[in-house]
């Protein structure tokens, strides 16, 4: 259909029609049909055609000439960097070669990469993602094919594929920072259900999040020195920490190509058989040990407070000649450098056993500051009870019930227990009174081992303090673990069969690497700004779509030069208007 102007003459002058004409096929001919005769065309005014033309423009919702209508602006930033790392990582590849043998009629790399790009940008349950897909550009994502139904039967598939998807993205991780897998950190940690049903899987235990009253699972993960996960496992909410090791060591031996390397872990795990079984694979060890209930490290800390003593009037001196005089020891920067580095490291070996031990007077200083309020605090509730008993003796009245003597040593005993104060109080019922003794020798000892850090190794090679350091990796680990609950938010978790569970936490821990991926090349770059702040300000890049009276045109925000920073401190390019298709 299109606009034709015939032209005629008569009485000497000529005039132009316009005519609304419609093409049409009679056979192998092509004729014309005229739809309307609009008119004389000199009849016609300017505003007359303005009006003609605006309105069919109205009719068929077309923006007027000159006037763009946006249709949507999606967050694109961060999921650009998202999916350059993911690709990075060969993650792409890994799950499509094992996806190549499934049946699936649904693009599951995809609906893998959807769900993980969720956690990092914005945490939804599997339902809510759907929604949240209309905020975001994905490129190659098809957002209608993209069903409720297909996310969870690609959760499934995926933790049926864990195994040989985690070996070959430790590889690529390792592959990313050149590096080889010769240190290991390990630590466990606990998610909980807001439920009272529990199964195979969901057992009550010992909560780390204080939520004993709920069931749990409990996850134990493997990191290298980045901090970046290359193995989980999610064990029953009722395993106990020591009982973990000797099954992670063994899936490592037997999944990983390790020759040599070094097994770092915390005290709560580690029982002299534990340490059997790292010697029997051959690992080497670095395990914090528990200063109150070892023997031998008791012993070395009891000899190593005389160098402390002594250490300590030398950093006195230090401090007074710099209040003196603002002098700084050689090479300290400020004050709190200088702080920082009164630090003292020692080692015996003692029962065929290699101890290293570490005294931070930074951290003694603040240990005796909290321990004093914690003392206060007991001191004070404990006089609160006394007080209501001795007042009940004289047959004073109180609110509420009457205390009884049983009743006053539980609220006591409770007292001292939320103020970690086992140690030093004892409580007990004698001839019908509460006595409560409060231990000085017990309290001195606290007093020792404040800032002190005991180490067991089996490394020979390394100063102390190298040992020392590299105990300290175990950092990292923590820090992931909040970022995995806090950050990628792991819960709550709205599923309710183990394989859908561990599928989840296998989604958020695939979150994760690409998280600590971000983190240390931020680190890297200078950059202290968090990986999840780097993606809120990277969201800002919005992939624009809009209407113009030529069509439909797309492109993207203004780079600003913090985010150009960003997506160079994170080795992604600076994304283009010709990735927005």
């Amino acid at each position: 259909m299109y606009i034709r102007v015939s032209g005629y003459k008569s009485g000497g002058k000529s005039y132009r029609h316009l005519k609304l004409v419609q093409a049409y096929r009679d056979g192998r001919k092509v004729k014309q049909k005229i739809i309307a005769n609009l008119g004389n065309l000199e009849k016609f005014s300017q505003q007359d055609i303005d009006n003609i033309f605006n309105g069919l423009c109205r009719a068929f919702e077309r923006p007027l000439p000159g006037e763009t209508e946006y249709i949507n602006a999606p967050s694109y930033g961060d999921v650009h960097v998202i999916v350059h790392i993911w690709h990075e990582l060969k993650l792409a590849q890994i799950v499509a070669r094992q996806a190549s043998r499934s049946r699936t009629k649904f693009d599951l790399e995809a609906h893998i990469r959807t769900m993980v790009i969720n956690r990092l940008c914005d945490p939804k349950s599997k339902l809510a993602l759907l929604a949240w897909l209309e905020g975001v550009y994905l490129p190659g994502i098809d957002r209608e094919g993209m069903k409720y139904h297909h996310l969870l039967r690609a959760m499934d598939w995926l933790i049926e594929h864990k195994d040989e998807i985690e070996v070959e993205l430790a590889n690529s991780v390792l592959t990313l920072f050149d590096r080889e897998l010769d240190l290991v950190f390990y630590d466990i940690t606990s998610s909980y259900f807001e439920t009272e049903l529990t199964d195979e899987l969901r057992k009550y235990g010992f909560s780390r999040d204080k939520r004993g009253d709920c069931p749990q699972v409990t996850i134990g993960m493997v990191c290298t020195r980045e901090g970046i996960p290359i193995h989980h496992t999610v064990f029953p909410g009722n395993t106990t920490d020591k009982t973990t090791v000797r099954q992670m060591v063994r899936d490592l031996k037997a999944r990983f190509p390790i020759t040599r390397a070094v097994f770092v872990g915390d005290r709560g795990m580690i029982t002299r058989a534990n340490i059997e079984v790292l010697r029997e694979e051959k690992l080497d060890y670095i395990v914090a040990v528990n200063m109150r209930n070892d023997n031998a490290a008791e012993d070395l800390v009891g000899d190593f407070e005389d160098e402390v003593v002594e250490a300590r009037a030398e950093w006195k001196a230090q401090r007074d000649r710099f209040q003196a005089s603002g002098d700084l020891p050689e090479g300290c920067k400020d004050e709190d450098d200088m702080l920082r580095r009164q630090r003292l490291f020692g080692e015996a070996v003692i029962g065929g056993r290699r101890l290293v031990v570490e005294h931070c007077e930074q951290v003694a200083r603040v240990s005796a500051r909290q321990r004093a309020k914690r003392i206060d605090r007991t001191q004070q509730g404990i006089e609160i009870v006394v007080g209501k008993l001795e007042a009940q003796d004289r047959g004073e009245k109180n609110q509420g019930r009457p205390l009884s003597e049983e009743g006053a040593i539980i609220k006591m005993h409770e007292l001292v227990s939320e103020n970690r104060l086992g140690h030093t109080y004892k409580l007990k019922l004698e001839d019908g009174y509460v006595k409560v003794v409060f231990d000085e020798l017990a309290l001195d000892w606290e007093a020792t081992l404040d800032g002190k850090l005991v180490v067991e190794t089996s490394l020979e090679d390394l100063t102390p303090e190298q040992v020392i350091e590299q105990y300290r990796g175990l950092r990292e680990i923590e820090e992931s673990f909040r970022v995995l609950k806090s950050t990628l938010e792991l819960r709550p978790m709205n599923h309710w069969t183990p394989p859908r569970i561990k599928a989840h936490v296998f989604i958020c821990v695939l979150a994760l690497v690409i998280e600590r991926v971000m983190k240390a090349r931020l680190r890297r770059a200078g950059e202290s700004m968090v990986p999840s702040r780097a993606l809120e300000v990277l969201s800002n890049v919005r992939a624009v779509i809009a209407r113009t009276s030529n069509g439909v045109a797309r492109g993207l925000t203004y780079v600003d030069q913090q985010q150009r920073s960003l997506f160079k401190a994170l080795g992604v390019p600076v994304p283009s208007y010709e990735n927005v298709q």
